[in-house]
């Protein structure tokens, strides 16, 4: 979870500790760590290093609206009623098709380590372009309860990318945002149970 991050580990176990000190668990007095204090501690540490891993000043504020709206995105996907993948955390983008303001806001991510560039690349199956592939922070996941293994890649459009992170992009993002829920939507089946009801006949109807 903490991604080789020394002080990102040190957060989340103290986190853990605090909390199970709380719930007056004794950890290391002969206690056990219970598994609801090792959530509480891992969430906890996730909304810390969400707030003060940032860049300080207008970029950060910025950084952290381009991963809200990819893990908003993200999860959108997870809670759906028909995803495509169980445990989707990672996207591929051809970055070089991008705004410089896109761009600008993803290297700022990396350098923050709130995004994570992955070794090789990722094939489109339209396009069959040679893409590169990133994830969302593992230390990020816990606050939008996404997974923190990588199954599965969301291949995002240059528009779909600029619309998470160019910060002028806000009503193409509300149309993403729109789109994804949508796609995941089982929808009413016009056969559905409370339609078929009323076409029935009764046992006793002419």
């Amino acid at each position: 979870m903490s991604a080789g991050i020394p002080r990102a580990l040190l957060t989340v176990l103290r986190s853990i500790y605090e909390w199970s000190v709380f719930s007056d668990e004794r950890p290391f007095e002969g206690g056990k760590i219970s598994t609801r204090s090792q959530h509480k501690g891992v969430i906890d540490a996730s909304d810390w290093y969400y707030s003060n891993m940032r860049k300080a000043g207008d970029e950060g504020l910025l950084l952290q609206q381009a991963v809200e709206r990819l893990a908003n995105l993200l999860r959108i996907h997870r809670f759906g009623d028909k995803p495509t993948e169980s445990s989707l955390s990672s996207f591929s983008v051809p970055e070089k098709d991008v705004t410089p303001g896109a761009r600008h806001i993803l290297q700022l991510a990396e350098a923050r380590a709130f995004i994570h560039r992955l070794p090789g690349t990722q094939k489109e199956r339209n396009s069959e372009d040679i893409t590169p592939k990133f994830q969302i922070s593992p230390m990020l996941a816990p606050r939008w309860d996404l997974p923190l293994i990588r199954r599965g890649v969301a291949s995002l459009s240059p528009d779909d990318f600029n619309a998470i992170f160019d910060p002028t992009r806000n009503r193409e993002y509300a149309s993403l945002e729109s789109e994804w829920r949508q796609r995941v939507s089982a929808g009413i089946r016009r056969d559905s149970a409370i339609g078929v009801k009323h076409q029935q006949i009764g046992l006793f109807d002419d």
